[in-house]
């Protein structure tokens, strides 16, 4: 595996603490182990900007017909997955005030802030810093 030059390490535990907090969650919620496996690989992958139902189903050896038809039976698709995913983890990235919002778009895989904050903004109905400031005025 190649190092990244400008790597935070503090960052990256912080963002595996989470990452692994999210699956234990969703390993109790879910118990199905495809689900679990393919929420494992997005999560795992997502600030990469490499998550793709091709890219998932390469590493899980399956077809992507395969996947989506098998995805379809659990109730989910991999878009609606990868997107809740998206939607949980952004908002405790943004309940974590050591995070800047355009760490936050990179962490989950957006190529630009404004991609982010639009995804957030529908996702939420406000912006990234209106969540932000309101969970800090509750806090």
């Amino acid at each position: 595996m190649e190092s990244v030059p400008d790597a935070d390490p503090t960052l990256s535990r912080i963002v595996t603490s989470h990452a692994d907090q999210l699956l234990a969650v969703l390993e109790k919620a879910n118990p199905s182990t495809l689900l679990n496996q393919v929420s494992h690989l997005i999560l795992k992958h997502m600030s990469e900007g490499k998550v793709s139902l091709a890219f998932v189903a390469k590493e899980l050896c399956f077809s992507e017909r395969s996947l989506q038809r098998a995805l379809q039976m659990e109730g989910t698709t991999f878009n609606g997955l990868f997107e809740d995913l998206r939607r949980r983890t952004a908002h405790d990235f943004i309940s974590d005030k050591h995070l800047a919002l355009g760490e936050v778009a990179f962490l989950l895989g957006f190529s630009e802030p404004s991609a982010f904050h639009r995804a957030f903004k529908r996702w939420t109905g406000q912006t990234p810093s209106q969540v932000r400031q309101s969970i800090r005025a509750k806090g």
